[in-house]
């Protein structure tokens, strides 16, 4: 069995499959024509090769129900089965995290690049409408260049104190969960810059929830879904909108009890439904499955 993980592998895993006699399988973690404008030429070319490539597979997966639902109709395949970009429980640190109750809420963001289109804007300009309550807004990754000294300045100038705002650096991909352990709410703003991001789940709300972080995200119509099944433990603001994020906010930077029931709700999440050791029964059932015909 040959998988492939993105739209550019696809053609090799077949043509491997071909020749070895074996079997292929698709793993859509994106909507990739839903990336690009849809009139462009390479728009095209991505849509006319998931509508050639896909109904070839002997099996495709997808990283949100939205993303299942675009291929299914774009393609003409079967409802591929939703397998989101979950992470195991050993990831997690071995006990949720208690604060002491003194200490500043403090929010989180992370992305391999800090840079514009990310929410980030939104969440300093949230940040000063709540500026009345102590908070931190942390952010992990590498600045685009001059993004960090704009995300500083524009903290300035809306008026937070110096040291409100900081940027960390990397860390590997394996310690992302115990690196947002460290904090009280994680934030998932995804803008809506394309279909795909209005119809995908972020790998960061599924960290988020292992690590024990209540969760902020946008309300895309993807991510409106999945708030649907997060309960307590997560709220939801509309896109590019600092008053909606707020808001949403306020409950728990006024009520630190409220906060932490929320994130045991979070924790509880993670250690009964949004993890691998869960979910990769899901996955294993479609192998065995697709081997056995």
């Amino acid at each position: 069995l040959y998988i492939a993980h993105n739209l550019g592998a696809l053609p090799a895993a077949l043509h491997a499959a071909r020749v070895n006699g074996a079997r292929v399988g698709f793993d859509a973690e994106d909507f990739h024509s839903g990336q690009l404008q849809p009139d462009s030429p390479f728009g095209r070319f991505t849509a006319a090769a998931e509508r050639r490539l896909l109904p070839r597979c002997d099996y495709v997966t997808a990283a949100s129900p939205g993303i299942a639902e675009a291929y299914r109709d774009t393609c003409g395949i079967a409802l591929p089965v939703c397998i989101p970009n979950v992470f195991a429980k050993a990831d997690r640190p071995p006990a949720f995290r208690v604060p002491s109750g003194t200490e500043p809420v403090r929010l989180y963001w992370f992305s391999q690049t800090i840079g514009p289109e990310r929410g980030l804007e939104i969440a300093v300009r949230a940040m000063a409408l709540l500026r009345q309550y102590p908070t931190e807004l942390h952010l992990r990754g590498t600045p685009q260049w001059g993004f960090d000294k704009h995300l500083l300045d524009l903290a300035r100038r809306e008026g937070l104190p110096d040291g409100v705002l900081r940027i960390h650096g990397p860390e590997s991909s394996d310690d992302m969960v115990r690196c947002a352990a460290r904090y009280d709410i994680g934030l998932a703003l995804e803008p809506v810059v394309s279909r795909n991001n209005d119809i995908l789940w972020s790998n960061k709300v599924f960290t988020y929830l292992l690590a024990g972080c209540a969760v902020a995200a946008t309300r895309t119509r993807g991510q409106a879904r999945l708030l649907e099944e997060l309960g307590s433990a997560a709220v939801g603001c509309e896109p590019d909108d600092p008053v909606s994020l707020a808001e949403a906010l306020r409950p728990w930077v006024t009520n630190r009890e409220r906060l932490l029931a929320s994130r045991q709700h979070a924790w509880m999440l993670g250690d009964m439904r949004f993890n691998w050791d869960v979910l990769k029964g899901a996955f294993l059932s479609i192998v065995a499955n697709t081997l056995a015909h």
